[in-house]
């Protein structure tokens, strides 16, 4: 019998765990299911997938016990079709807006003190338009304007957070979960850094998930373009979501 000795601080595996294999695994034939079970039973799919595929980079043509370079692709095989259920999808979205005298600026759900404000059909908040799209997008459901189009006066002046739980309660009718969000501003001014964490507090609230997976960053043009002159704030999310258990 040949076996592979997992560690802690071995990309295959945990401590302690030794996995026995026979000769006629190692030539080809797929592993047996008790195998499989033994292999997989503490690992989340995430962890399994990126083992097997460290295991795949790091080891292939090495011997380990009976295992060979034709077994690690196996293994890597075998990761996928026992967690042929797990989807993680990523979402992009993107926004922008034109700043007038007369509007209130509002990111992120905060009103920010400031004397121009974003125009638009509801509050205009590019920031949460952005997650909003970057959430459909990975769900597959279209984007915001085929949702909530700003032809229709029941979105008049709307606030967009109402937009984002409408939005969260549509990925989660799709059987998906939020792992997290990544998002950036960008604005000449005004200084936004004050406000990110009742930002990343609004959108974490609304989406019924933990702040410290909403991250929100800022950042200027350098005076180049509509941003630089002052014409309008840009926002950029990426969202990570996955199937739910």
């Amino acid at each position: 019998m040949g076996y592979l000795q997992l560690s802690r601080c071995d990309p295959r595996g945990y401590k302690g765990s030794r996995i026995e294999a026979s000769p006629q695994q190692a030539t080809g034939n797929l592993p047996s299911k008790d195998f499989r079970l033994f292999l997989f039973r503490s690992l989340t799919p995430q962890k399994a997938a990126r083992n097997a595929l460290a295991l795949l980079v790091q080891n292939s043509g090495t011997l380990y016990g009976c295992h060979t370079m034709c077994y690690t692709w196996l293994y890597l095989f075998e990761v996928y079709v026992f967690f042929g259920e797990i989807l993680m999808r990523i979402g992009i979205g993107h926004d922008v807006h034109k700043l007038v005298s007369g509007r209130k600026l509002i990111l992120g759900g905060v009103v920010i003190p400031f004397d121009k404000g974003l125009l638009g059909h509801s509050d205009a908040d590019v920031l949460v338009h952005a997650v909003c799209d970057a959430l459909l997008g990975a769900a597959g459901l279209g984007d915001i304007g085929a949702h909530f189009p700003d032809t229709d006066e029941k979105f008049k002046d709307v606030y967009s957070l109402n937009f984002l739980a409408m939005v969260y309660e549509m990925i989660c009718k799709q059987g998906y979960k939020i792992l997290n969000l990544d998002s950036t501003v960008f604005a000449h001014s005004p200084k936004l850094a004050p406000y990110r964490k009742a930002m990343e507090e609004n959108i974490a609230r609304t989406l019924e998930i933990d702040p410290d997976l909403i991250n929100v960053k800022f950042t200027t043009t350098e005076g180049l373009g509509l941003v630089g002159k002052g014409h309008g704030i840009v926002a950029g999310c990426i969202a990570l979501i996955d199937r739910k258990n």
